[in-house]
């Protein structure tokens, strides 16, 4: 598809290769006289400055020139980086969801740039091993990749072991319980239309249970979703929790035999009179971010929820009089009218009990002494020295004795005790690489051919990226009227 259609398709090759033409083009590389694209060119669009864009196949990227194989053009052709705003890719594999995902899931977070505010790019893979200068990732998109301890902030462990459903997997698995379908689904998400819709699906979900999932919206935040839900096949069910969502705020209603019986009291509604009550931190966005991550831990033997969003509690809601028997097991997701809004990485796993510290670094900032700060998900934190992993063990040398801790009860590692911390260079041919399910990662290129990009990071050095683990390519990442100009993710 090429935007201003006008502009670009009557007009003949030969205008596009004269000198007046709106892109400096250059010929393409010949080999005996004829094109030559490479193996395997993934799909993309190149969106241009003044609005324009063209898609096709990516066939290279050298020395500030990208090259496209377009159904419009007779021939390659190879458009200058410095009109291209960024480059939106097509996942060209089979099976996107099942594809780069690994069971123990370690995302390190790398030093910000010259202290600019979110600038804190990503490298995620399965953990290897870790020693005094390096952290060791096995990725499925890069292969083996050695990260400098001094530019990584810290650890997030993430294993996929003890999660109940991932997904979204599809449409189908949904059970649509409005008159017409408004849900649908693509590049591993759901997204709502401009009518309200509600989709629900038994999940099996247990008596004490935590449901995390990343939100996205157009033009406000809106979701209702019903939990322990009696009959996913019901619209209005006889039995469920319902919980709203709304602007960084939420509230809990429980219906039973058919009828609303309670608005759950919240823990800062009975904070409300305590004048010395400490308040819930803002977490809403200071910029204009349409996204949001929510976790939700729930008990329905003891009618607890607690609701955090972007790592902080929004609030904790009890009812007095649980009845577990009465409720089941499913989830639905209803969207309004009011905006429509994406749903992705939803997970379910079975909860301990414990509910995470809100805020890791503070945490981190009361435990003193030598070695990496471990912080496991039911709260507790070690001090240590963290080694390889075996069996889905991680061994860790205590001051008082070696242990071995499962990933799966691991949350975080700080690693900004670590001496020499260092911040990476801003090169002004940096890119950042939007990976498909969340987080970037900033790159200085070195070139693309077909579907593999190679390219430097100071904490990473050289390497092989396959392209499809990526869905966009900002470029001019460091100018102001770039970035004003850039919109916000498309789906």
């Amino acid at each position: 598809m090429i935007s201003s259609f006008t502009k670009i398709t009557i007009i003949h090759l030969s205008w596009m290769l004269c000198a007046n033409s709106l892109y400096a083009l250059k010929d393409t590389a010949l080999e005996d006289g004829v094109a030559m694209p490479a193996e395997k060119s993934l799909s993309g669009t190149i969106n241009f400055f003044n609005g324009d864009s063209i898609s096709g196949q990516l066939t290279d990227w050298h020395k500030g020139q990208v090259m496209i194989t377009s159904p419009y053009f007779v021939d390659p052709i190879s458009f200058s980086t410095a009109q291209i705003l960024n480059i939106t890719l097509k996942d060209n594999r089979d099976n996107t969801l099942a594809t780069g995902i690994n069971e123990d899931e370690t995302t390190l977070v790398i030093n910000n740039r010259d202290n600019q505010k979110g600038l804190n790019g990503i490298i995620k893979g399965g953990f290897s091993n870790i020693d005094d200068k390096h952290v060791t990732l096995k990725t499925s998109y890069a292969g083996e990749i050695k990260v400098l301890k001094k530019f990584v902030t810290r650890m997030e462990i993430d294993s996929k072991k003890g999660y109940l459903y991932l997904g979204p997997k599809s449409l189908d698995e949904w059970y649509n319980n409005s008159i017409k379908q408004t849900w649908e689904y693509t590049n591993n998400s759901l997204i709502s239309g401009s009518k309200s819709g509600n989709i629900a699906q038994d999940l099996a979900i247990p008596e004490e249970a935590a449901i995390s999932f990343d939100l996205s919206w157009k033009n406000d935040e809106y979701l209702t979703l019903y939990f322990f839900s009696s009959d996913h096949e019901q619209s209005k069910p006889d039995n469920y929790y319902q919980l709203n969502l709304q602007r960084g705020k939420c509230s809990v209603l429980k219906y039973t035999n058919g009828r609303q019986v309670s608005h759950l009291q919240s823990e800062v509604q009975r904070n409300r009179n305590n004048r010395f009550r400490i308040r819930p931190e803002n977490n809403l966005s200071d910029n204009d971010d349409l996204h949001a991550h929510y976790e939700i831990y729930m008990s329905k033997t003891k009618g607890e929820f607690h609701i955090y969003r972007n790592g902080v509690k929004l609030d904790t809601f009890n009812d007095s009089n649980p009845q577990a028997n009465k409720f089941g097991t499913a989830l639905h997701i209803i969207s309004s009218d009011k905006t429509p809004i994406r749903v992705k990485n939803l997970s379910l796993s079975k909860w301990s009990g414990n509910i995470p510290s809100e805020v890791d670094a503070e945490t981190f900032a009361e435990v003193k002494g030598e070695g990496e700060r471990i912080l496991l998900k039911n709260g507790d934190i070690l001090l240590g020295r963290i080694g390889k992993v075996r069996d889905g063990l991680m061994q860790i040398e205590t001051l008082y004795t070696p242990l071995n801790i499962p990933i799966v009860r691991m949350r975080s590692i700080d690693l900004t005790a670590a001496k020499l911390k260092e911040e990476p260079i801003m090169y002004p041919e940096d890119i950042k690489c939007w990976f498909k399910d969340k987080g970037w990662i900033i790159l200085k290129p070195i070139s693309i051919k077909g579907n593999t990009l190679t390219a430097y990071h100071q904490a990473l050095g050289e390497n092989s990226y396959d392209l499809n683990v990526f869905k966009r390519i900002d470029l001019h990442i460091y100018d102001k009227n770039a970035n004003a100009s850039r919109k916000s993710d498309s789906w």
